[in-house]
């Protein structure tokens, strides 16, 4: 669902309170009446999927309007888990088609909604796609001469004692 939003300092977005409906009456009656903080529902973009944002990634803040240096009103797509994995399974298909980590759960690409986080909707892009050949060409790292978990078992040793610490023992001082 297609919804405006408050967007503020050119990243930040959030919905707007219940009861107001543009920026106008949201300055009028929040701001300039406000020398605090506003509780507002912030969209939390960490996956970087704007203009797409999930409703259980909505959360609850406080803003000081008072220290931002501009305001202004953006529109924003509101989705459900569901619709969002829907929206985002024809990008996933293009975009991680032979990728040596699609389906990978360690690298959270086993889900779509997992991989919200590391495709960029808009550039139709992933920073973690890696082609399964270059993967490949890394070769096999076990003809490597380090193999640090067949070596012996450390050993334990205990470091000398500081010039204090020995005199301490002694009795001395």
């Amino acid at each position: 669902m297609k919804k405006k939003v408050i967007k503020t300092n050119e990243m930040e977005q959030y919905l707007y309170p219940d009861n107001i409906a543009n920026l106008d009456q949201f300055v009028e009656e929040v701001v300039k009446k406000n020398d605090g903080f506003v509780k507002m529902q912030y969209l939390n973009d960490d996956a970087e999927t704007n203009p797409f944002f999930v409703h259980e990634d909505i959360r609850t803040v406080y803003v000081n309007f008072n220290n931002l240096t501009t305001i202004e009103e953006d529109e924003v797509m509101l989705m459900s888990d569901s619709e969002f994995e829907e929206q985002l399974a024809p990008f996933c298909y293009d975009i991680c088609s032979g990728c040596a980590f699609d389906g990978n759960p360690e690298t959270g690409c086993d889900r779509i909604l997992r991989k919200r986080d590391k495709i960029n909707i808009l550039e139709e892009s992933c920073f973690l796609y890696t082609d399964q050949d270059e993967l490949e060409d890394i070769g096999d790292m076990s003809g490597l001469d380090y193999h640090p978990f067949d070596k012996d078992e450390g050993k334990i040793f205990q470091f000398p004692l500081s010039r204090s610490e020995d005199e301490d023992e002694d009795g001395d001082e």
